[in-house]
């Protein structure tokens, strides 16, 4: 009983105090001339009050800390051959325990580059059309998967259920969370093919792709949008 009011407990939290529980968000900066930087960051911060108000009764804790360094774990061995591409380089690491966040980034001098670098994180064989593309000032985000791992990794999460009431818990989170996209460029983006993105700065230079975590799961997400550069 205890566990199920402490779920519900989670649920409401969730429902009324935060905008998501988990959030996966990518991140790129692309110039004029096709280099930049990426970033890939797992956030679990908005569960932070959450667990600030459980902790004496739960292990969540540790729990969400652990799922943190997992996850850092998987991060790491699927990138750790990142400096060895030609084209990458400052790639860094970062983990917060505290505030639940871990993730990576790095530049780029080319898309060639940074596809060949993503695609160190899918454990299948490269995707036939590459992640990204730029030509004449016109940069494509292609509808093509590198997370893989991570994704399996959420799965795997979901299947630990101890009983239905976490499942539900745990099937909510993953409803609730959201996979963000975002494109910053160096001139204005003129325009984008994606009806589901967003401008987010009042100069344009800026694009965002929201879609929750199951969207992403399930392969419901899509991600084409190709973004006229001025």
């Amino acid at each position: 009983m205890k566990k199920i009011l402490l779920q519900f407990t989670f649920l409401l939290l969730c429902v009324f105090t935060l905008t998501s529980c988990f959030e996966l968000r990518e991140e790129v900066y692309i110039k004029k001339d096709g280099s930049g930087t990426y970033s890939l960051t797992v956030d679990l911060s908005g569960r932070k009050q959450e667990i600030a108000v459980t902790t004496s009764l739960t292990d969540s804790t540790n729990e969400e800390k652990n799922f943190v360094a997992n996850i850092e774990n998987v991060i790491q061995k699927s990138s750790e051959s990142f400096s060895e591409i030609g084209g990458i380089t400052h790639v860094e690491y970062n983990t917060d325990y505290e505030n639940y966040l871990t993730g990576f980034s790095f530049d780029f001098d080319n898309v060639e580059s940074l596809t060949a670098a993503l695609n160190q994180l899918n454990t299948e064989p490269a995707p036939s059309k590459p992640a990204f593309e730029f030509s004449k000032r016109t940069f494509e985000r292609n509808n093509t998967h590198y997370l893989q791992p991570l994704l399996d990794r959420a799965k795997e999460r979901q299947k630990m259920a101890e009983d239905e009431a976490t499942k539900r818990f745990q099937d909510y989170v993953f409803e609730s969370a959201n996979y963000v996209f975002i494109v910053r460029t160096e001139g204005k983006i003129k325009k984008y093919s994606n009806k589901k993105a967003t401008y987010s700065s009042d100069d344009k230079n800026e694009v965002v792709l929201n879609y929750s975590f199951a969207e992403l799961l399930s392969g419901r997400a899509n991600l084409d949008n190709k973004m006229k550069i001025r």
